[in-house]
């Protein structure tokens, strides 16, 4: 759902630009669906396609990274770097495939083992107990280390976040989001529905506090989309200044290519005019005749 945190909380290559569609279609007509595409911005425009993985990655998987990679590249003709988040480790999955000799793909791994997040809760837990605000990344643990975690610690899990965030210290513009997530994995992962009721009004949100939360919100997202559409016009303006500067030196070296051909064609005339004097001097002395400049085809009018 926030594409951008995840993107920096696993400190990802480039700047954030904005989601793409999930959707394709492949050559063979099936139907299929990335977890999520997103469009960043290094030194170059890159894609980067995340893929959430609860097994380890084998032959079948790898292809379908493939296909996704394919599509995509093709679609937008932008290079793809291929993420698993996985909640398994990643030395009992392929780290790299061959599809030809020339076409290869490296998936780029990411993991974070039980025991690491044992110590994560450990860390947070301290912070919540010394009454200190959690900073942005020990934040998004709260929403993040469940697609970690291995399938028989996912409830209990939860349940600890759920406790822990309606403790914490978390700056007001994003504990909003961090509810919307936890709110999700409740649904997802707690079958008792009276536990699952008390864990959401655990993490509930005072309602005056979330309309301002929203607003916030939803300014940070005007403000972003803002600035997108200011650097997509800045560089739609830089390429048409471009243009414009390439097309002012397409004719500048026409014009100069012009005056070329002009100082050309006056020399030309300036030797015809020194020519016909020769002739006509050679004319008048009877040494050449009309019938001779007719033969040379060159017509003296004396």
């Amino acid at each position: 759902m926030f594409p951008k945190h995840l993107h920096n909380f696993l400190d990802l290559p480039g700047e954030f630009v904005k989601p793409c569609p999930t959707h394709l279609i492949t050559a063979d007509k099936r139907d299929l669906d990335m977890d999520i595409l997103y469009h960043v911005f290094t030194d170059r425009d890159l894609l980067i396609n995340l893929e959430q993985q609860t097994t380890p990655v084998r032959d079948e998987k790898i292809i379908t990274l493939c296909e996704y990679r394919d599509y995509s590249k093709t679609n937008y003709g932008i290079p793809v770097l291929s993420v698993v988040v996985s909640s398994v480790d990643p030395k009992r999955s392929i780290d790299r495939f061959e599809l030809t000799k020339s076409d290869i793909i490296v998936p780029d791994y990411y993991y974070i083992g039980w025991d690491e997040t044992i110590e994560i809760l450990n860390k947070i837990e301290n912070i919540i107990n010394n009454n200190e605000e959690l900073g942005y990344n020990d934040a998004l643990y709260l929403a993040y280390l469940p697609i970690f975690a291995p399938k028989n610690h996912v409830k209990s899990l939860v349940e600890k976040l759920c406790h822990m965030f309606s403790q914490a210290k978390i700056h007001y513009h994003f504990k909003i989001e961090l509810v919307f997530v936890l709110d999700i994995m409740i649904s997802k992962h707690i079958d008792d529905e009276n536990k699952r009721k008390d864990l959401k009004e655990l993490i509930k949100v005072d309602e005056a506090v979330d309309k301002v939360l929203l607003s916030v919100a939803l300014n940070e997202d005007l403000n972003a989309k803002l600035k997108q559409q200011e650097k997509e016009f800045q560089t739609e303006l830089n390429k048409k200044d471009n243009e414009l500067k390439n097309k002012d030196n397409e004719l500048k070296n026409k014009d100069n290519e012009f005056k070329k051909e002009l100082n050309k064609k006056d020399d030309e005339l300036k030797n015809m005019g020194e020519y016909k004097k020769v002739l006509m001097e050679l004319k008048k002395k009877g040494i050449i005749n009309d019938s001779m400049l007719k033969a040379m085809n060159f017509n003296i009018i004396l």
